[in-house]
C-alpha cells in the first residue's frame, strides 16, 4: 500500500510539472503568432476582438485554405488584416474578385502601401499628426452612428484618386474608410490595422467601429479573419493547389493541449483503479453554476463599454418570456405586464419584476462589473422562478402553488 501510494504522489508530481511547463510554453506560443493574427493575445493580435465577437454571438472563423477555396455561398464577410508581405499571385487575386463579385464583402485593415489594395482601386497615405483620436462626422447607419472618434496610429487617410463608390470623413472633411462595389458584393478599406488590435480595439470608438463591419453579413453568412496572408508572411504555392493537413489545423499549442489530456486520463485511470482488462464503471455527479460565466462576460463587456446594453437585451428577452407565460401580447405594456404578474404571480415577484427593469433602466453609461454581475443574475433568478412557476399550473398571490383558474 505504501509503496503504490510513493508511486502515486511520484506520479502526481510528474504530471504537474509537465502541465506547469506545458501551459507556460503554451502562453508563451499564444503570443508568439504573426502580427494581426486573431490566435495572437500580443498588442498586434486580433484574438481580443475576435473573442468579443465571438461571446457576443456574431458567427466568426478562421479562413486558413487558400482563396480559391472561399465558402460558394453568398453574404460573408472575410477580414484581411496588414497583407502587406504576402505574395499576390494572379490566381490568388482573380479568385478573391470572382467572390466578391458573387455577392460577398472583403474588409481591409491596412496601412497605405500594401500590394491588395493597390490592386483594388483603393490607395492611402499616412498623415503627419500620427497617433491621435479622430472626430468622425456623424451617420445614422447602423453601429456607425454610435461612433463620435476613431483612433488611429499613423493617421491613415485614403487618397482622393481612389476608384470608391463611397468614403466617410471626419469632421475636417479627409476620408477614413472608404468603400467600393465590385459586382454584387463590396470591398471596404481602413488605412489602419490598429484598430482592431489587442492594443487599440478599445480606444475611442473603435470596437462600434468593429462591430459595424461584422455586421455586413446581414445574418446570412460568416465572418472570417483570413490567417493565409500571416503564414510566414506570404501565401505559400502549396496553399493554391492542395487541402490543408491535420498538422496544419492543430497548432502547436493544440498539441500540448491534447497531450495534457492524455496525461490526465491515464492519471485518471490508474488513481481510480481501473484496468483496461477489468474497468470499474462510477457515476459522478457535478453541479456547477454560471457564476464563472457571468463574471468573464461582465469583465469583457465592462472593458468594451457594452455593459448596459447587454443588460438591456437580456431585460427585453425576460419581458418578452413574461408576456408569454402571463398570456399578453408582446406589445403590452409594462403596467399591464406588473398588474397581470401580481394577480398571477404573486406580489413579491412582481416587486422585483419592477426593481429589476428601474435598476437597469437607471444605469449610468458604463456600469461596473460588480453591476452588470448583480442584475445579470437577478435576471436569471427570475427566468428560473417564473419558469418553475409555469411548470407547476401558476401560482396564487399568497405562492401556494394553486392554478390560476382555482
Amino acid at each position: 500500500m505504501k509503496g503504490r501510494v510513493k508511486v502515486w504522489t511520484l506520479g502526481l508530481m510528474i504530471l504537474l510539472i509537465v502541465i506547469g511547463v506545458g501551459w507556460f510554453l503554451s502562453a508563451w506560443l499564444d503570443t508568439s503568432h504573426p502580427p494581426y493574427s486573431s490566435r495572437s493575445s500580443a498588442e498586434e493580435g486580433l484574438r481580443g476582438i475576435y473573442r468579443l465577437l465571438d461571446d457576443r454571438g456574431v458567427p466568426v472563423d478562421r479562413w486558413e485554405a487558400g482563396w480559391n477555396r472561399l465558402p460558394d455561398s453568398e453574404g460573408h464577410v472575410l477580414w484581411i488584416a496588414e497583407p502587406r508581405g504576402m505574395m499576390l499571385t494572379e490566381t490568388a487575386f482573380e479568385s478573391l474578385r470572382r467572390w466578391i463579385q458573387k455577392g460577398n464583402t472583403v474588409v481591409i485593415w491596412s496601412k497605405p502601401g500594401d500590394i491588395l489594395s493597390g490592386r483594388l482601386g483603393l490607395q492611402a497615405h499616412g498623415g503627419h499628426q500620427g497617433e491621435q483620436d479622430i472626430q468622425m462626422s456623424r451617420v445614422s447607419d447602423g453601429w456607425r452612428r454610435e461612433i463620435r472618434t476613431l483612433h488611429f496610429v499613423y493617421d491613415g487617410r485614403l487618397d482622393s484618386d481612389s476608384d470608391l463608390d463611397d468614403a466617410w470623413m471626419d469632421r475636417e472633411g479627409i476620408a477614413r474608410v472608404g468603400m467600393r462595389n465590385l459586382g454584387n458584393g463590396a470591398i471596404f478599406y481602413i488605412p489602419e490595422a490598429e484598430p482592431i488590435t489587442n492594443r487599440g480595439i478599445d480606444q475611442g470608438d473603435n470596437v462600434a467601429l468593429a462591430l459595424y463591419l461584422a455586421s455586413l453579413t446581414n445574418g446570412q453568412g460568416k465572418l472570417w479573419f483570413d490567417e493565409t496572408v500571416h503564414r510566414e508572411g506570404h501565401v505559400p504555392p502549396e496553399m493554391e493547389e492542395g487541402s490543408p493537413g491535420l498538422t496544419d489545423l492543430l497548432t502547436p499549442m493544440m498539441w500540448w493541449f491534447v497531450l495534457q489530456l492524455f496525461l490526465l486520463l491515464i492519471l485518471w485511470l490508474y488513481r481510480g483503479g481501473k484496468r483496461f482488462a477489468s474497468p470499474r464503471w462510477e457515476n459522478v455527479r457535478v453541479t456547477r453554476t454560471g457564476d464563472e460565466y457571468i463574471q468573464a462576460m461582465a469583465s469583457l463587456y465592462e472593458r468594451a463599454g457594452l455593459g448596459r446594453e447587454a443588460l438591456n437585451i437580456q431585460l427585453n428577452a425576460l419581458m418578452k418570456e413574461t408576456k408569454i407565460r402571463l398570456g399578453l401580447p408582446l406589445q403590452a405594456a409594462e403596467e399591464v405586464v406588473y398588474e397581470r404578474a401580481e394577480q398571477l404571480m404573486g406580489t413579491e415577484l412582481t416587486r422585483r419584476l419592477q426593481t429589476l427593469v428601474n435598476g437597469v433602466n437607471h444605469l449610468p453609461e458604463s456600469p461596473k462589473g460588480r453591476t452588470l454581475i448583480r442584475w445579470s443574475r437577478e435576471v436569471q433568478k427570475l427566468r428560473e422562478e417564473m419558469e418553475a412557476w409555469r411548470t407547476k399550473g401558476g401560482s396564487t398571490r399568497d405562492g401556494s402553488g394553486t392554478s390560476p383558474k382555482e
